[in-house]
This record gives C-alpha cells, sequence and structure tokens, in this order.
C-alpha cells in the first residue's frame, strides 16, 4: 500500500512539474493559445531557442521538488509546525529522502542543459561548414577571335580538386599536365581550324582558393566554322572537388553530392 501511495504522489508531482514547465515556458515566450496559435506542448530541444525556454529543461528540474515536496506534505501532514531546535532537527531527520530527491533537479536541469549545448554545437558546426562551402562554376569568353574558358571558385572556402575531366565533341578524357591535354586537343579538333593557344591542368591535389579564378583554355578559331563550333560551347569541364572539411561536391551544380 505504501508503494502505491509513493507511485501516486510521484505521477502526481509528474503533472504537477508538467503544469509549472508548461506555464512557466508559456511566460517566457510571452505565447499563450490565443495569441500564439504556434505555442504547443513540446518536449524537443532546438538548438536555436535558449534553454529557460524550453519545457523539457523545467520538466526535468521541477518534477524532483515536486515529488520532494508533496512527499513532505505526506510525511508531516497533521503534525503542525514546530520552530524550535528540536523541531528543525527532527524536520531534518525525517525529511533526508525527500531533501534528496528535490536536490535531483539540479543535475536533471544540468543534463537537459548539456543535451542541448550538444545540438548548438551540432547546429554552429553544420553553419560554419555551409558558409565556407566551395562553389565551382565555369565562364567563357571571346577576344576576337580568341575563345578563353575559366573555373571559378565562387565560394568562401577553398576547394580541393579530386578528379577532373574534360568532354570535347563527345570525347572525354581525365586532365593530365598541359602538354598530354594540349596534344589530346589537338587530336580531338584535327578537323577543325583552332590554335590551342593554352592549356591548364587541373591534377588532384590542386587546391582552388576562395573567390579565385583559373583560366584552363585559351583557344583561336581561323574560320567561321571552327568560331561557331567554340561559340556553342562545345567544351564540358567535370569536376569533383572536396571542402575542408571532407565534405564532396561535383560539377556541374546539378551533380552535387550532399
Amino acid at each position: 500500500m505504501d508503494f502505491l501511495i509513493f507511485i501516486g504522489f510521484c505521477i502526481a508531482a509528474s503533472l504537477l512539474a508538467w503544469g509549472l514547465a508548461n506555464a512557466i515556458t508559456r511566460w517566457m515566450t510571452q505565447g499563450t493559445r490565443e495569441k500564439d496559435p504556434n505555442f504547443k506542448i513540446d518536449f524537443q530541444l532546438h538548438p536555436n531557442q535558449a534553454l529557460h525556454k524550453h519545457q523539457l529543461f523545467w520538466l526535468a528540474a521541477l518534477t524532483p521538488v515536486a515529488i520532494g515536496l508533496l512527499l513532505n506534505v505526506k510525511i508531516f501532514w497533521g503534525a503542525g509546525f514546530d520552530f524550535s531546535i528540536d523541531g528543525f532537527n527532527h524536520w531534518v531527520t525525517n525529511s533526508k529522502l525527500t531533501l534528496g530527491l528535490m536536490a535531483l533537479g539540479i543535475p536533471f536541469g544540468v543534463m537537459v542543459g548539456s543535451f542541448h549545448r550538444t545540438l548548438q554545437t551540432a547546429e554552429q558546426i553544420k553553419l560554419t561548414q555551409s558558409s565556407l562551402r566551395p562553389v565551382l562554376n565555369t565562364s567563357e569568353g571571346v577576344d576576337g577571335d580568341v575563345f578563353y574558358y575559366r573555373i571559378h571558385n565562387t565560394g568562401l572556402g577553398p576547394a580541393l580538386i579530386k578528379s577532373a575531366s574534360l568532354q570535347v565533341l563527345g570525347s572525354k578524357r581525365d586532365f593530365y599536365n598541359g602538354s598530354d591535354l594540349r596534344e589530346w586537343l589537338d587530336t580531338v579538333f584535327k578537323n577543325y581550324k583552332v590554335n590551342i593557344l593554352d592549356c591548364v591542368s587541373l591534377n588532384a591535389g590542386y587546391v582552388m582558393q576562395a573567390s579565385s579564378k583559373e583560366e584552363i583554355f585559351k583557344i583561336a578559331a581561323k574560320d567561321f566554322s571552327s568560331k561557331t563550333l567554340l561559340s556553342n560551347g562545345c567544351l564540358r569541364v567535370f569536376v569533383e572537388y572536396e571542402d575542408m572539411y571532407g565534405n564532396c561536391f561535383k560539377f556541374p551544380p546539378d551533380t552535387i553530392d550532399q
């Protein structure tokens, strides 16, 4: 019977603590169901919300306190108040269990706070990584009969090249050193009157700094058909790269790995 009474007190104390937690968070957020339709019972931890506005924090801190208070009421019900030294000693002696239960509110609250800080740290790391993410793009330019092909890092973080390949007129190959690439381009464009003025390799391990720009090709067209071919974007560059945190991406952007 005493055990059932204890369980009943615990349930009642939990309901009391839940009510207090709900009331405190309503007051902290200045929201009611009438004023704020988004206000609801929520025991989840949100990293973008202050700890004192979480119902779970107050529930963890107040439940042991409520249990201890209700048990104290049960223990001393009808005993009256004795403010003498003997009365105080009697209260302390008989309240060791309840005081111990009430003290558990502090470590429980600290534990919830620790979980909340862990979520905040993870969210901050995620935001930092996102803000320092590299973003590679390509662009083309024309100066008379000379066509320029450039690659840009428009992001805020460096890009570590893992692999790069070039597709021209249906043929595709990896970037090696500049001389090998020049020979391959000469072979691909053998039926067109073009002159490979410059080409730069994008080898694995190359780092493109934030906001940097690299000119990877400079090709001169010697007749109208060659100029038309180059202006229609016959060259495509494919790049796999990483940010400083090891997250992998691909260019073109529609193939980015999240």
